[in-house]
C-alpha cells in the first residue's frame, strides 16, 4: 500500500501501513518536499476541523481534516464516503476528489503533483524566496485572494501564518 506515494516523498516508513488508518497514524505531523505537502499533527485535527467548519458550515461534523499543502488548502476525509475533499481557502471553493485516501496519495498526488499541489509554482516561489522550507504553521497566501479578485500568479503570493490566513478569509467565504 502507498508504494507510489512512498516513492514520491522518499519515505521508507510506510511499509508497515496495512490500512489507510495505519498510514495516517504514520504521517501525523510530517512534512514532505520542503513543505509542499504536510499532514496535521494528531493533536491539531479537532482544532482544524473546527476552523474548516467555521468557514464551510455545511461540512460541520461531516469531515476529518487530514493534510494541507503549501497554499494552506486543506484536504479532509468525508465521513460517509471516505473520499478526500479539498477546501480551497483562497477561492472559497470546495472540490470532491472522488478518491479515497490510498487512491488520493498513490494516484493523484504521486502521479499528478502539479495538478494536485501546484508543485511547479511552489518551486518557482521557493526559488524567489531563497529556497525556504515552510514551517508547519506557514502557508503561502494570496496577497489579494482570488475570492477578492486577486490574480493566480507568482507576484500575488506571500508567506503567511496559515491560521491567520484562514481567519482573515472566513468572512469572505461565509459571504460568498
Amino acid at each position: 500500500m502507498f508504494e507510489k506515494f512512498t516513492e514520491y516523498v522518499s519515505e521508507t516508513n510506510f511499509n508497515s501501513a496495512v490500512s489507510e488508518s495505519a498510514f495516517l497514524k504514520l504521517t501525523y505531523g510530517k512534512s514532505y518536499r520542503e513543505g509542499l505537502y504536510r499532514f496535521f499533527e494528531e493533536g491539531k485535527i479537532q482544532y482544524w476541523n473546527g476552523i474548516v467548519a467555521s468557514c464551510f458550515p455545511t461540512y460541520e461534523g461531516l469531515i476529518i481534516v487530514m493534510s494541507y499543502d503549501w497554499m494552506g488548502r486543506i484536504f479532509a476525509i468525508e465521513n460517509s464516503s471516505q473520499k478526500v475533499i479539498l477546501f480551497e481557502i483562497g477561492s472559497g471553493d470546495v472540490y470532491d476528489t472522488d478518491a479515497d485516501v490510498l487512491d488520493f496519495h498513490d494516484n493523484l498526488i504521486a502521479e499528478h503533483p502539479e495538478e494536485c499541489l501546484i508543485s511547479e509554482l511552489f518551486a518557482e516561489w521557493r526559488k524567489l524566496n531563497n529556497n525556504i522550507s515552510l514551517k508547519s504553521t506557514d502557508c503561502v497566501s494570496y496577497k489579494v485572494p482570488l475570492i477578492m479578485g486577486g490574480n493566480d500568479e507568482l507576484e500575488n503570493l506571500d508567506l503567511c501564518d496559515m491560521d491567520v490566513y484562514w481567519e482573515i478569509l472566513k468572512p469572505f467565504i461565509l459571504g460568498k
